[in-house]
């Protein structure tokens, strides 16, 4: 047997269309960049340590799972419903929710995690974020629902079995409403808008 490495210093740029064309994205000011931040400065969001290249492997592990979830619907249901919207852009701020399942309508928002899958229980003080990003992208949409679907890689580490939770979630338009003008008054401080 003759074994030879194979060069894969050109991924995960392959495997995700963004880090291949970086102006796949577009300019201005984005949700998440706001959410990150907000969580940092309120000390839950942290500093994982990992150099870029290490975050580029854990974002095309994410969009991988967004890939498999796509091809897995698809085939089990195919109602041409359910769509990558693109981008939405309100009050400056612009976001791309994962999915629009519109035969509900609701928001389906797919997150690929390395965290115990037993923190999703606890789900507002764990995944704080992401319920974050769900609301924002809900109010940007007009729409009052989504699905927040993680896979975790390691499910609850005893032992380390990948698995699936998911959650619908149905907001009022209050709720909406406040995380959004948290969400605007955070980048005003900021001097982002």
């Amino acid at each position: 047997m003759i074994i030879t490495p194979i060069d894969t210093s050109a991924y995960p740029n392959c495997i995700r269309p963004d880090l291949a064309n970086p102006e796949a994205r577009s300019p201005g000011l984005h949700l998440t960049d706001i959410i990150r931040d907000m969580a940092t400065v309120a000390g839950i969001g942290k500093d994982s340590g990992f150099d870029e290249e290490s975050l580029d492997w854990f974002a095309a592990g994410g969009w991988l799972w967004e890939r498999v979830w796509d091809q897995a619907h698809a085939e089990a249901i195919d109602n041409g419903e359910l769509v990558s919207p693109g981008e939405f852009t309100l009050d400056g701020i612009t976001g791309t929710p994962d999915r629009i399942d519109w035969s509900r309508p609701a928001i389906v928002e797919l997150k690929c995690r390395w965290k115990s899958s037993a923190k999703f229980d606890s789900l507002e003080k764990e995944f704080w974020a992401e319920l974050t990003q769900c609301k924002g992208y809900c109010w940007m949409t007009k729409i009052m629902e989504a699905d927040l679907i993680p896979f975790f890689i390691a499910g609850n580490w005893r032992p380390p079995v990948p698995t699936v939770r998911a959650v619908n979630l149905k907001f009022t338009e209050l709720e909406l409403e406040e995380t959004w003008d948290q969400i605007l008054s955070h980048a005003r401080w900021r001097g982002w808008l």
